[in-house]
């Protein structure tokens, strides 16, 4: 309580307590730590941490909830250990830039790695194997992005990025104007829903940079139908999900079992279909590649030769980078989900749901100049 004083003094320092001890502590009597470490719940008590009188990460290893509020935490990041469930709301105000992490700090990793070592010296070697090997699956209720520009979701960091890593977040909350969601690491990013606050706003540009993600991604969820607007998916070495769960995989090779992949929805608008029948939300979607992938499985995606689809409607993929001059440098194949497009110039695969190939031209696709 603010009856007490410490100062951590030089080099990375952790103070660790209960949720409800965040509320009364003064900056003046709380000095020089770099992470506070939250081993208890909120009591069902909606908090926010004024971070400005702080300047520290905060780990949270138990379910918060209730709604944690993040003010001033651009320089900062959210260290999740424990599943955030139903009723816990993690939202950022007066930040920019809002990072969250399943990774432990990159300053621990020294103690982290004595620890390894002191029980490789005592002969340990499969416990280790199995510690490093375990998947670790964190799951958030909400992550309200309202108030921020962009999110940074690093999923697999520091020790963790030698176990398999998981992140679901249930709902993302955003405002409609221009923001981005980035996601890196290489654990696997699930995002089910999205909520805008008033229906039917279209976003200004929702960009999902995925360049330094190469686990999997997945925003199928019910609630992409409320995306509408222009999206840009930024995709580098982006790998296939791997969740035994996982809501929608396809069959990318028509063999009569389903492939895991990563999932990427364009979003429509289901309340007034801007064309009946067509796929997609009436706005220009572009997904970027960059690098070799793996299997990518596109909903949604507004193909050029169905009637009614308008210039500037159509969704794009962008093979540029990866040296596609033109259609022929790609192969279509019809499946029962959709259409594969491969090429002999990338390693990967992607199914754009519902069509064929007979509904795309050169208008879906944007070309070496």
């Amino acid at each position: 309580n603010d009856d007490d004083s410490f100062d951590g003094g030089a080099g990375y320092d952790i103070l660790g307590f209960g949720g409800d001890d965040l509320v009364g502590l003064s900056g003046d009597n709380i000095q020089n730590f770099e992470l506070f470490a939250l081993f208890n719940d909120a009591s069902g008590d909606d908090f926010k941490f004024e971070n400005s009188d702080f300047n520290v990460d905060l780990g949270l290893f138990a379910d918060w909830n209730a709604t944690l509020t993040l003010e001033d935490y651009d320089d900062n990041t959210l260290y999740v250990w424990a599943d955030q469930n139903a009723g816990t709301t993690i939202a950022f105000d007066d930040t920019d830039v809002a990072n969250i992490s399943l990774g432990i700090p990159v300053e621990l990793m020294t103690y982290a790695n004595l620890g390894l070592d002191a029980l490789d010296e005592l002969g340990l070697d499969a416990f280790i194997g199995l510690l490093t090997g375990v998947q670790f699956y964190v799951y958030i209720d909400d992550v309200d992005l309202s108030e921020v520009t962009t999110a940074n979701f690093e999923i697999g960091g520091g020790l963790m990025a030698t176990s398999p890593s998981f992140l679901e977040v249930g709902n993302i909350t955003l405002d409609g104007t221009t923001e981005t969601i980035a996601a890196m690491g290489s654990g696997d990013f699930q995002i089910d829903a999205f909520t805008i606050p008033t229906a039917g706003v279209e976003d200004d540009g929702l960009v999902f940079d995925l360049l330094a993600l190469t686990g999997g991604f997945d925003n199928g969820g019910t609630g992409t139908d409320t995306l509408i607007g222009a999206q840009t998916y930024l995709i580098g070495a982006l790998g296939d999900i791997d969740a035994g769960d996982l809501n929608n995989s396809y069959d990318f090779d028509d063999a009569g079992g389903d492939d895991d992949s990563s999932v990427i929805d364009f979003g429509i608008d289901t309340i007034t279909p801007y064309l009946t029948g067509v796929e997609g939300d009436g706005s220009q979607d572009f997904a970027i590649f960059t690098a070799d992938f793996g299997n990518v499985a596109i909903e949604n995606f507004t193909a050029w030769n169905i009637a009614g689809v308008a210039v500037g409607e159509q969704d794009i993929l962008d093979f540029t980078a990866l040296g596609v001059d033109e259609l022929t440098d790609l192969s279509f194949t019809d499946v029962a989900d959709g259409v594969v497009i491969t090429s002999s110039l990338f390693d990967g695969s992607v199914l754009l749901v519902g069509l064929s190939a007979v509904d795309l031209s050169n208008e879906n696709f944007d070309f070496v100049a």
